[in-house]
């Protein structure tokens, strides 16, 4: 599967998802409406501009983040919301996905931490060694010898 569709299945699902979440979370009256509102609207965007990024550059990895963060906050958001729900009914699976809810939490902040690392081209900076070749000679230190024991 190529990125671009990689990308824009991850848009699909997540989008897809959101729906879910937010009923599930209304039937289990853990709902409060301009929260909803603000984290679905949140997850299109990052999924929309995850997508965009990654069908329209293909080696920028930037997108894919982006898309990756906001399919990990929508199943996210549906684990917590069928936790809730299937707790005050009886339903089955309750641990598994109130322990997906939380650990799709990692899957959010995580790749975070990589996006300024890749922000700009979707690749790590090279950095060119060179004007750091000489720099042990200038930190003050002269070259010692050594005492043979």
């Amino acid at each position: 599967m190529n990125q671009r569709r990689l990308a824009w299945t991850i848009w699909g699902v997540s989008v897809g998802l959101m729906p879910f979440a937010v009923l599930l979370n209304a039937f289990g009256k853990n709902l409060d409406v301009g929260e909803a509102v603000v984290v679905t609207v949140g997850v299109v965007l990052w999924a929309t501009v995850g997508a965009l990024i990654t069908s329209r550059q293909m080696g920028n990895r930037v997108g894919l983040i982006f898309a990756g963060v906001a399919l990990s906050a929508a199943v996210g958001l549906a684990g917590e919301g069928y936790a809730s729900f299937a707790l005050e009914r009886g339903l089955p699976l309750v641990a598994i996905s109130s322990w997906v809810a939380r650990v799709a939490f990692l899957g959010m902040i995580g790749p975070l931490a990589f996006l300024s690392l890749i922000f700009p081209t979707g690749a790590p900076p090279i950095v060119d060694p060179r004007p750091f070749r000489y720099a042990r000679f200038f930190d003050g230190s002269r070259p010692r010898p050594t005492t043979g024991l």
